[in-house]
């Protein structure tokens, strides 16, 4: 299996600004060995070959896909509404980022996710050793705290497009584009008016 040593992170907390004292003002850089990132990326590199085979990726998607950049994303996202404006109809959008996407990722989620997908047997088990053994500490200036186990958090990369792949599958009545975790809906309607007064249930609904 992979050795420990692998899967251990070191965290530096650069200051960003604000209130010192308080956590959420510094930006956590984390540092894994160079073998690791090797890895991961060979890993990365056959998930997407095995997901586009199996056509297992939301169409709606364009993050880590060959011939898709943030500019198919975004010249969809535009065309849609501009064929909607030469129909006479007013859309409305709500574009989400989510905050530390990466970093709150539950393991025990995504592994079911990935077993949905069609990860099996050997696989299956080494993503689950890979995610759930995983550790980091802490270097302050000249202070190193003790290993932690991580229960969530994955590193950056394809990965996530698992975790919201089915995502556009949870929409009931929008449209969606999404570049891994940033993502945008489109609403339409035929008036400003009810668009309106439908904005409030609008946020229930999406």
């Amino acid at each position: 299996m992979i050795p420990s040593e692998w899967k251990s992170a070191k965290v530096t907390p650069i200051y960003k600004s604000g209130d010192k004292s308080d956590a959420n003002n510094y930006r956590p850089i984390s540092v894994i060995p160079l073998i690791s990132k090797v890895m991961e990326r060979a890993i990365q590199s056959q998930l997407v070959a095995f997901l586009t085979k199996n056509n297992s990726l939301s169409v709606h998607q364009s993050g880590f896909r060959k011939k898709h950049f943030t500019k198919t994303a975004t010249v969809h996202f535009v065309d849609h509404i501009l064929e909607q404006m030469d129909r006479k109809r007013i859309t409305r959008s709500i574009f989400i980022d989510l905050k530390k996407a990466f970093d709150l990722v539950d393991h025990l989620c995504l592994l079911h996710k990935l077993e949905h997908y069609g990860s099996r047997g050997k696989s299956l088990k080494w993503f689950e050793h890979y995610l759930t053994t995983r550790t980091q500490k802490v270097k302050y200036k000249q202070d190193v705290s003790s290993r932690l186990a991580i229960g969530y958090g994955v590193p950056q990369g394809s990965i996530l497009v698992i975790y919201i792949n089915d995502l556009p599958q949870s929409l009931l009545k929008s449209s969606i584009g999404m570049y891994a975790d940033d993502t945008g809906t489109i609403r339409l309607s035929t008036s400003l008016t009810p668009a309106q007064k439908s904005s409030s249930r609008f946020y229930k609904t999406i």
